[in-house]
């Protein structure tokens, strides 16, 4: 499994909580580890993930990985507060909550005073300019533009006013034969555009054609993030290992296995405010957080990511001093709390996590996805609901994550504020079920088709792999028709995906936004690949539903209509669904922190402190 994203929120006991917040510890092997008391004294903050970023262009932040990058470097309009659980909404660069018109489709934003770029020789003398609205303009724009790379188009293609207007008119600047010659050497970014508009220096105006309530949300996800044009322009293809921001930091070097990060100097924001971060005694004092009131951001001057993505190797890291925060697996993180002398030195916490692990099936697949023929395509939604039923997420959830996920029935994950906690299940299989829905639609072991299950290469990806070929046997497939189809790393796994061209894809989804549009999204037909619906499902019923929702504010209608997107595409067996794993966390007391890189992308970095 591999996930893409980011976190939100929950209600009743699967709430967001951080579980296991007693003060567990985890130093492992060295006797001479520090005290957890004393003052830090290295310059930098270790931070262990479990894969590797490829490139850090806000256009391609479709990651947790490369966003740990992004979110650090770059500035968005909006962030989420430091410690506020459920997520709450704070202005960024932003210097207060968007002013929307009275119809839903205007939302004005002012810059806060002061933001700098961070120096680089693309600018003038080397030197930082000001953060103006025409970055933020520019930075859209670009998702947009014909030669645009871009994973994160379709959170606005439907909402923004003008986008094919844009196009069109861009297009025909770049065919005329009378082209101004002031005109950029790229004709179409001169066309008019009325998506994103700059009033003035400091004042940005989004223009939508549909209410979109969740705009403020998707301002605060790396693909948001602002830009400088003249980067652009001077890195060329190399710009997306050479990112330059507004943001707490920049990077300074990246060599595929450790990103290391340094402080921003022209980076200013008011004092921490640790009450309006969310901060409460009962449930952070004893992570001695208190200490960070009234501080100025970033504190750390530096932090170096290390991309390491064996469990064991982590956590042999861990236990030899040469990282500051871990997640580990659910054995191996009980295996270092039961040291005495992990309890000496560090802090662990096991919060539910955003999201949604699942299996997505390719709609478009010549075999098992839908066909022209509703004959052909009710016998192929028979075989998807077949494997569906007969795939046992107990026994997934048992070898690989030590029983400690949340099994549900749907798409909508347990952390979504709109989950039906009857959707809890116990995941097992009902290979009987399963076995007649076959018999009936005619799918003998010589009729079957091929199963291609896709994946990253690495031993929980195959473990996963030989748990759904055991439970396909069972159900009478013939072994040489189930196959595993694996990729070197997580970015070939995904550059596979969103091709469009995978049969059967083991996945993850961390939530964008606190709000199960963010997971309704996978599948709706005009996000089909090479965006994120990436089983390219296609349903007229969902597909309406999910445009009706998307103008609504949160109420008892919306919740309806996701309510209905999750009936209709379960009907379909359009994937196999699903569980929200815990999130085993451990870091040194060496500083002091509340780890979280869900919706935020490991935004808390910036909040990391040496203990006094």
């Amino acid at each position: 499994m591999s996930v893409r994203r980011r976190g939100s929120l929950c209600r009743g006991k699967l709430a967001w909580l951080w579980l296991g917040l007693a003060l567990l510890s985890a130093c492992g092997d060295r006797p001479a580890e520090p005290a957890a008391t004393g003052p830090s004294t290295q310059s930098a903050f270790r931070h262990g993930m479990d894969q590797a970023p490829t490139q850090f262009d806000p256009l391609r932040s479709g990651t947790a990985y490369t966003n740990a990058v992004v979110l650090n470097v770059y500035d968005t309009l909006y962030r989420y507060r430091y410690l506020a659980r459920p997520y709450q909404l704070a202005p960024n660069a932003a210097s207060d909550l968007p002013e929307v018109s009275a119809d839903g489709l205007r939302y004005r934003i002012k810059l806060r005073a002061g933001l700098r770029f961070a120096d680089d020789p693309a600018f003038a003398g080397g030197q930082g300019r000001e953060v103006v609205a025409e970055d933020v303009v520019y930075s859209f724009k670009r998702h947009f533009h014909k030669d645009s790379l871009s994973e994160g188009a379709w959170l606005w293609q439907d909402v923004l006013a003008g986008i094919d207007a844009w196009r069109a008119a861009g297009a025909q600047l770049e065919a005329s034969p009378n082209a101004s010659p002031d005109a950029s050497p790229d004709a179409s970014w001169d066309a008019p555009w009325d998506a994103v508009v700059a009033l003035d220096a400091r004042t940005v105006e989004f223009r939508l054609h549909t209410p979109f309530p969740q705009l403020p949300f998707t301002l605060t996800q790396g693909y948001s993030a602002i830009v400088a044009r003249e980067a652009v322009e001077k890195y060329g293809a190399d710009f997306a290992l050479h990112p330059v921001g507004s943001g707490p930091y920049r990077l300074t070097d990246f060599d595929g296995r450790v990103a290391r990060l340094s402080a921003n100097a022209h980076f200013r924001r008011p004092p921490l405010d640790l009450a309006l971060e969310g901060y409460q005694a009962h449930a952070h004092a004893g992570f001695g957080l208190a200490a960070l009131a009234g501080q100025s951001i970033p504190i750390l001057r530096e932090i170096e990511l290390h991309f390491v993505p064996d469990h064991f190797q982590r956590s042999a890291m861990m236990r030899r001093g040469e990282l500051d925060y871990v997640d580990l697996k659910p054995g191996l993180a009980s295996e270092l709390g039961a040291s005495e002398a992990f309890k000496a030195c560090c802090h662990e916490a096991s919060p539910l996590l955003s999201e949604s692990v699942y299996v997505s099936f390719n709609m478009a697949d010549p075999e098992l996805g839908e066909s022209p023929d509703p004959a052909q395509s009710e016998r192929r939604r028979a075989l998807r609901c077949a494997i569906t039923k007969g795939y046992d997420w107990s026994e997934r959830n048992r070898v690989l994550y030590g029983s400690q996920a949340v099994l549900f029935r749907g798409l909508i994950p347990p952390s979504a504020r709109e989950f039906d906690p009857a959707a809890i299940v116990d995941g097992k299989a009902d290979a009987v079920s399963a076995k007649q829905l076959l018999a009936k639609h005619g799918w003998s072991p010589e009729a079957m088709p091929v199963l291609r299950w896709a994946s990253p290469a690495g031993n929980d990806m195959q473990q996963a792999f030989e748990l759904f070929r055991g439970q396909m046997l069972a159900l009478g497939f013939p072994p040489e028709k189930i196959r595993w189809q694996s990729f070197p790393d997580f970015g070939a796994y995904l550059n596979a995906v969103n091709e469009g061209k995978l049969m059967l894809m083991d996945l993850g989804w961390n939530l964008d936004y606190p709000d199960a549009l963010s997971v309704l999204q996978l599948y709706y037909g005009p996000n089909a690949p090479p965006q994120v619906n990436s089983s390219a499902y296609r349903n007229k019923s969902f597909d309406a539903a999910f445009e009706r929702a998307r103008a609504l504010a949160p109420g008892a209608e919306r919740d309806q209509l996701y309510r209905d997107m999750n009936q209709i595409a379960s009907a379909d067996c359009a994937a196999i669904s699903g569980l929200a794993r815990t999130r085993h966390q451990i870091w040194r007391k060496t500083f002091l922190a509340l780890p979280d890189r869900e919706m935020i992308g490991a935004s808390f970095l910036r909040y990391v402190m040496p203990a006094p």
